[in-house]
């Protein structure tokens, strides 16, 4: 066939045919196919074919003549076959065929009959894909029904005359004539079919010329007109029950089957003949009239019947009928009506119900109902769905003949129950309340069809009060081998992958699910999650209290993230807990987790859950312990009692080490906010456990162990606070180690506690870690401020929990009052302040915000660093304190850093605090590298002046970074570079400057950052965050800054001459020994910048101060700001002086580390007894050190090693000073004085003695003072040559200090501008004077000594002092004129160094008014003749030679203690037996001589000896001790 034929067929063929490049190629193909099949016909010729199509479709294809029933033929095959219709088109065309049938045209017009163009009908019909259809059986079938309906064609005309001839037969009048005559109308109805039944020559029309077509028997009655529906499948119609058409006539059944047209079957009632008259009788039977309401209700119920029922029912019956479908459309009430039709097994019911009842499930569930209870089959059922308030269901099926029997009062009953709506049978479950009755109407189809009203009857209550985001959850333990758990949510939906980890952590094993969905009417959707499930093998139910009610509200916290889901969660049923109780369990399992113990929670769980006694008896012995409504007298001991025989009956060991760490946990606890309301989301506090520990009781704890921590637990935030004292201080950092913050915190705290050693508080430190950060979005910015609104409210969670379980002070009263609801197994503690520290910068307005929530005493002093105080970055306090070390360093190498030029290296931008402000405290640094995270600076060869001028304008922008520098000003070679490049060029000034290879022309950014750390400067200065410099034997992962290991160099590599560290860590403390022994200057971080704890410390106590004045009404709360703001230079200089202080006493050290080797290795054997880790503080222990001593460096302890001992022995006296009741003494009221600045030392001297930590700021202030003034050594070197406790020492130090003015004269010496090694000499004649003095006071007077009165006593020293030039002569004489000529030749005052060079002889002034108290002589004749009698018998050249002696150990050094003390005594005595023999007018010569005459020849002997032994040019301890007692023969 041509294309173009083809396009003039398909304009035909496809409706709505435009353009063939429109027409799809599979519909082509089709087309193809169907001109192929049709392309030659003879007329009457049926052509029919099936194609198997590539999905698995069939499509079936027929030409042939147009008739009736084609169509509706072809189709009743397919259903029949089971086949289901996608496609059906049948476009009549008139073809035009020559004499052979071949298709030569198509016409627009059909014609029938004639030479032109017939009608053909062309039919196309596709089924959905379908397996195993024989194609050519399935063509024989439609072909078949095909020539079944041209018969019926055929006949057609022959069964009308038949049906008119019948109403012919009848009387011209009757209503059946007429009935008869509507089924001869062509437009009312189409007979497919007519027979005469009985026993009749077969004389059948249409179907029944088929012998196969079933003949139904004759019906018994006296109704000429008989009309009904029958079961009698004619193979042309779809539907199995057509119109049955009786009609009696002298006997004769004739039978006439068809179906009734769309226009018939719409007529109106009330004009369709046999149904007229019964529509009528209706109405008067319901009295009602055709144009009221109810009769209009009533026609239009029945113009919807099925007509064939109006037709085969009586008036009577379908009267009560439609009088039910009345008062049914009202009360909503279901009506059935049943019937079954004549002989061969036919039922027909009709089903009445409420529209919005009528589903898919309720006629399924009605059908099969019916074929159950009628044994029926080929069922048929039409809906009608109209505006009608009822829904109207006709089901028609094929039964038995005893099936009228089974249409009873209980098929009625089981029906009315198939159709009860969804909310009618929810409704029969509950009485539902308004709301749910709402809920009623909105849930969708798919859940009612989804959900049985049983289960629904719970869901809509739920559902109902549930508010948007809110959750509900029940369990259902009905049948114990399948737990139905049910999950509600509203307005949230939630993935399995969220839901069954949450199940599994409650040892429950899921077994199905099944989601619904209930809609409300305000929009709200809940979602329903059904699970069944049952506990998991290894779980045996713990059935005590409500299981149910523990499970949902395990699960409820689960969901909201007020608990964790974690393998402990089972514990709600291996043991019988609430979630709460478990969550109490997994804060202690974490808190040893961060203690190292390693245990997995899924470990723990199974221990626990094994040994049910165990875990009740930790709950019984926590809430024995801490719940405030259930504690009483011993049940916390019982509780105890019966925990530890409990674990003692267990066998494993493993199972053993779990429960005796929880148990050790939980009996260490001390205070606890469980049973407090922890969280209080108006002011944004999450909830939290929070758990105060006596560290020190767990064993697990690693050391060094706190004196008290605060552990913080929630699934949001996580957290500790270590403290080494009730007074105790330290940053709270952000940290990003999850896993074992507490080590990180521990390791910061030991720094910390060493850098406290100056300030009031001990160490302490403080970390939380954000348990879920935010889930990153890719925009950075949206990012970083998520991640800081996260941070900011752990934060806050974090500070709540600690002061939710610390105790707060009445501002009236001062009485401490404990926190709510927490019982305290601990003495008073209202003492907690925190600072900053990384990640928390500028929180501290935030800490004080949440302590002012809770009242807190110290207010805006909890957390120092806020808006109102003291400004650290603008006062560059912590810079400032660590320059004074870079001074001290400098100074000791001759070079002063404030006049002289010098060159460094540094860490840090310029608008970072410390090291903005370090690299502005000197006009003559020149920088000449320097790097932060971003930029890398080299300036090679940089002028002093400009270099500073530049940094001060960096310094001085908002932000800055190096890449802002003056490009102009960086000299030659220099520059800046990002340290995001892939290489840096190396030029020549760059190499010369950093010590490089001339080999080196390019290095990456990190290996330019290790040039510039081990530059060849003069001073490396850290003021960055981070860890750059470590031991050699010291490996990165040790380090734990794993950001600089690319970078990080060891302290033997070093090139510097100094290391100042004014930032944290930047040093590893082993490889600050490291650099010392290597030669490089350096101390220690937490000496350096232990200004910024200083000024913060003093800022806290400056404010308890001023808060307590305020409430005593002293100080006016609006002038309190200023107050604190104008003192901040004076703050200032009070922290700098500790930093000077430090600094010089750490230089002297140094000095004499070598010599004092013995001394320090007794000393750290001390500490160690005291508990001091050495390891971990990086201490030798006292063989180690005496190895290197030894050793080719020959070094004793380096700086940074001094630094620690330092602070510890600060840190020891501090502790036993507190210990006692020293601290108390009245005297110290102008040392706590001195600790404030000026302008509050008179006007709140009051407040000053009652302030809260009066006690620890004397002990501190006088700890700092004595190891200022006496060395570190001094206390300790007291004890040990004397025998006395630190108290006793501390009190002969303090009488002595006072006696002699030591600190004055100390302070003066200080400030004097000379070299550090004529200062630090000088510093060691007035220490040995005070160190001489304190024993002096030890030995001679009453302990524990009277500070005041023996103050009082010997205050008269410091007038005698000035005659002690007149009294020296001789030797002593010439030794203090060479000393101080010595001094004043360095530059020290004349006056000054007068007063150093003769403080030796001060301490024979003791004496002098002790002898003279006795002797009743006046102080001046004393003075005058003790220091004759010194000079007389050579005293002063035998306590020279005595302190020549060395003190390698200790007994050595105690057996020349005693003898200068017996050469002392023999002096007292020697005066005393003199003045005895003697005048007070005579002259100290005289007084000698004439006393000396009476023992001329002892004296001679005494002398002789002496002379002896000076002549063999040898004095140690033999020869001294001879000539000391030759000496004390003299007295007698």
């Amino acid at each position: 066939m041509t294309v173009p034929f083809a396009t003039e067929f398909a304009a035909y063929y496809f409706p709505d045919f435009s353009d063939g490049a429109a027409v799809a190629s599979s519909a082509w193909d089709r087309l193809e196919r169907h001109l192929r099949l049709g392309e030659v016909r003879e007329p009457g010729e049926t052509a029919v074919a099936t194609t198997d199509l590539p999905d698995g479709s069939i499509q079936i294809q027929i030409v042939a003549d147009d008739a009736p029933l084609l169509v509706e033929s072809t189709l009743a095959v397919l259903d029949s076959r089971g086949l289901t219709i996608v496609a059906n088109d049948h476009p009549v065309l008139a073809v035009r065929r020559d004499h052979q049938g071949r298709i030569v045209g198509l016409d627009d017009v059909v014609v029938v009959g004639g030479d032109e163009a017939g009608a053909e009908s062309w039919i196309s019909v596709t089924t959905a894909p379908a397996s195993g259809v024989d194609g050519d059986e399935l063509c024989a079938d439609v072909g078949a029904a095909l020539t079944r309906a041209q018969a019926v064609h055929a006949d057609a005309a022959q069964i009308h005359r038949r049906l008119l001839s019948f109403a012919d037969a009848l009387s011209a009048d009757d209503e059946d004539a007429d009935l008869l005559s509507w089924f001869a109308t062509r437009d009312n109805f189409l007979p497919v079919g007519a027979r005469t039944a009985g026993g009749h020559a077969e004389n059948g029309l249409g179907v029944w010329r088929d012998p196969d077509t079933d003949r139904p028997e004759p019906v018994a009655g006296e109704e000429p007109v008989g009309v009904d529906q029958v079961y009698l499948p004619t193979g042309l119609l779809r539907s199995r029950f057509p119109i049955m058409v009786r009609v009696r006539l002298d006997g004769v059944e004739h039978q006439v089957v068809g179906t009734i047209t769309s226009i018939g079957l719409y007529q109106s009632v009330r004009s369709v003949p046999g149904v007229r008259g019964r529509v009528a009788d209706v109405l008067r039977g319901l009295g009602l009239s055709e144009d009221s309401y109810s009769g209009l209700a009533a026609l239009e119920l029945l113009q919807t019947y099925p007509l064939a029922d109006l037709m085969a029912g009586d008036s009577a019956e379908l009267t009560r009928r439609i009088g039910e479908l009345l008062e049914a459309q009202t009360s909503r009430n279901p009506r059935f009506y049943a019937r079954t039709g004549p002989a061969r097994g036919f039922a027909s019911v009709l089903i009445f119900i409420p529209r919005e009842t009528y589903s898919t499930a309720v006629r399924s569930r009605v059908v099969t109902l019916l074929e159950e209870d009628l044994g029926g089959s080929r069922t048929e059922f039409l809906t009608r769905l109209s505006h009608s308030p009822l829904a109207q269901l006709q089901v028609l099926m094929r039964t038995d003949p005893e099936a009228r029997h089974r249409v009873d009062d209980r098929l009625l009953d089981r029906l009315n129950e198939a159709v009860r709506s969804w909310p009618d049978r929810v409704r029969a479950v509950r009485e539902a309340d308004p709301e749910v009755a709402r809920l009623l109407g909105t849930v969708s189809e798919r859940y009612r069809d989804e959900r049985d009203p049983q289960d629904a009857a719970v869901d809509l209550p739920i559902a109902a009060g549930l508010a948007p985001g809110g959750l509900h959850v029940r369990l259902d333990r009905t049948d114990p081998e399948a737990w139905r758990f049910v999950l509600y949510l509203a307005d949230q939906r939630a993935a399995l992958t969220q839901i069954l980890p949450m199940l599994q952590s409650l040892g429950l094993t899921v077994l199905d699910e099944h989601p619904h969905v209930v809609d409300r009417p305000d929009g709200v959707q809940v979602a329903v999650y059904d699970f069944t499930v049952r506990p998991a093998p290894h779980v045996d139910v713990a059935e005590a209290g409500d299981v149910d009610a523990r499970i949902a509200e395990a699960f409820s916290d689960m969901w909201l993230g007020v608990t964790e889901v974690d393998a402990l969660g089972e514990l709600v049923l291996r043991a019988g807990l609430t979630s709460r109780t478990v969550a109490m369990i997994r804060a202690y399992a974490r808190y040893l987790n961060q203690c190292g113990v390693g245990f997995a929670m899924t470990h723990v769980a199974a221990v626990l859950g094994n040994h049910r006694g165990v875990t009740n008896g930790l709950v019984e012995l926590f809430e024995a312990s801490f719940d405030p409504d259930g504690a009483e007298p011993g049940r916390r001991d019982r509780a105890l009692e019966d925990l530890r025989a409990r674990i003692a009956e267990i066998l494993s060991l493993d199972a053993d080490r779990v429960v005796s760490a929880l148990a050790s946990a939980v009996e260490a606890t001390l205070r606890t906010n469980f049973y407090a309301d922890s969280g209080d989301p108006a002011a944004g506090i999450g909830p939290t456990i929070a758990m105060k520990l006596d560290t020190g009781a767990i064993p697990q704890a690693p050391q060094p162990r706190p004196k008290f921590e605060i552990y913080v637990y929630s699934p949001r935030v996580e957290g500790v606070h270590l403290r080494f004292g009730d007074v105790a201080r330290g940053g709270l950092r952000w940290s990003d180690r999850r896993e074992d913050f507490r080590t990180e915190i521990l390791g910061l705290v030991k720094a910390q506690a060493v850098k406290n050693a100056v300030i009031v508080p001990v160490g302490a430190k403080g970390g939380f870690v954000l348990r879920h950060p935010p889930v990153a979005t890719g925009d950075a910015a949206v990012d970083q401020s998520a991640l800081r609104e996260e941070g900011i409210a752990c934060y806050r969670a974090f500070i709540a929990a600690l002061l939710q379980i610390t105790d707060n002070l009445d501002p009236a009263t001062g009485r401490v009052r404990p926190p709510a609801r927490v019982l305290r197994r601990d003495a008073d503690d209202p003492y907690l302040v925190v600072a900053a520290d990384k990640g928390t910068a500028s929180f501290s307005d935030i800490a004080n915000e949440v302590a002012d929530h809770y009242g807190f005493w110290l207010a805006d002093a909890f957390a120092s660093g806020g808006s109102v105080g003291y400004d650290h970055k603008a006062m560059g306090i912590t810079a400032r304190g660590a320059w004074e070390s870079v001074k001290r360093h400098f100074r000791e190498m001759g070079v002063d850093t404030q006049t002289q030029d010098f060159t460094v290296v540094g860490i840090g931008d310029m608008s970072g605090d410390v090291f903005g402000n370090g690299m502005l405290l000197s006009r003559h640094i020149r920088l000449v590298a320097a790097f932060d995270h971003r930029h890398i600076f080299i300036d090679p060869d940089p002028v002093a002046a400009t270099s500073y001028a530049e940094r001060a304008r960096l310094f001085a922008l908002p932000r800055s970074t190096w890449d802002d520098y003056d490009r102009s000003l960086i000299s030659a070679g220099g520059g800046v570079w990002s340290r995001e490049q892939k290489s840096i060029d190396v030029t020549p000034q760059m190499r010369d400057a950093l010590g490089l290879d001339d080999a080196v022309e390019r290095m990456s950014p990190p290996d330019l950052i290790r040039a510039v750390l081990l530059a060849p400067v003069d001073l490396l200065f850290n003021g960055g965050i981070g860890t750059y410099v470590k031991a050699s034997d010291e490996a990165d992962a040790e380090v734990g800054d794993k950001a600089n290991d690319p970078i990080r160099v060891t302290g033997g590599q070093l090139r510097v001459r100094v290391v100042g560290e004014g930032g944290n860590l930047g040093v590893t403390q082993r490889g600050r020994i490291e650099a010392d022994l290597a030669g490089v200057r350096i101390n220690s971080d937490a000496l350096d910048n232990s200004a910024g704890v200083d000024c913060s410390d003093r800022e806290v106590n400056i404010k308890v101060l001023l808060g307590s004045q305020i409430s005593a009404g002293v100080l006016d709360a609006d002038d309190r700001n200023d107050l604190l703001l104008s003192m901040t230079d004076d703050v200032a200089e009070l922290v700098l002086a500790d930093n000077i202080d430090q600094n010089a006493e750490l230089g002297l050290a140094r000095d004499t580390a070598g010599e004092d080797v013995e001394l320090h290795a007794r000393m750290l054997a001390h500490l160690a007894s005291t508990g001091v880790d050495l390891e971990l503080e990086a201490l030798p222990t006292p063989e180690q050190l005496r190895r290197r001593r030894a050793g080719d460096l020959q070094r004793g302890l380096t700086s940074p090693e001094l630094a620690t001992m330092m602070a510890h022995v600060k840190l020891d006296a501090k502790s036993r000073l507190l210990e006692s009741g020293l601290p108390d003494n009245d005297m110290f009221d102008a040392l706590a004085s001195g600790y404030f600045p000026e302008p509050l030392r008179a006007r709140f001297a009051a407040g000053i003695r009652t302030h809260r930590l009066r006690r620890e700021i004397v002990t501190t202030v006088l700890v700092n003072r004595i190891v200022a003034d006496g060395g570190m050594t001094h206390l300790y070197a007291l004890g040990e040559t004397s025998g006395t406790e630190v108290e006793d020492a501390t009190r002969a130090t303090v009488v002595a200090m006072r006696v002699f003015g030591a600190a004055a004269l100390l302070e003066e010496l200080r400030t004097e501008q000379v070299s550090a090694t004529t200062v630090d000499d000088a510093t060691r004649r007035i220490r040995n004077l005070l160190a001489a003095g304190s024993r002096w006071f030890l030995a001679h007077r009453p302990q524990p000594l009277a500070i005041a009165a023996e103050t009082t006593r010997y205050a008269q020293v410091a007038d005698l002092g000035g005659r002690l030039d007149e009294w020296l002569t001789g030797t002593a004489e010439r030794s203090v004129r060479e000393r101080a000529a010595a001094l004043a030749d360095s530059g020290v005052r004349p006056a000054l160094a007068q007063a150093v060079a003769i403080s030796p002889y001060r301490l024979q002034l003791l004496d002098v008014l002790d002898i003279a108290e006795i002797s009743d002589r006046s102080p001046d004749e004393v003075g005058e003749l003790l220091f004759a009698v010194v000079e007389r018998f050579g005293i002063d050249e035998l306590v020279s030679q005595i302190a020549e002696l060395g003190h390698a150990d200790r007994w050595t050094q105690l057996a020349r203690l005693s003898l200068r003390d017996e050469v002392f005594a023999v002096l007292r005595s020697l005066t005393r037996a003199i003045l005895t023999m003697s005048e007070p007018e005579e002259p100290a010569a005289q007084k000698i001589s004439d006393w000396s005459q009476a023992r001329s020849a002892m004296i001679a002997r005494t002398e002789s000896t002496l002379a002896d032994l000076a002549a063999t040019g040898r004095w140690d301890l033999a020869t001294l001790s001879v000539a000391v007692r030759s000496l004390r023969s003299v007295v007698g």
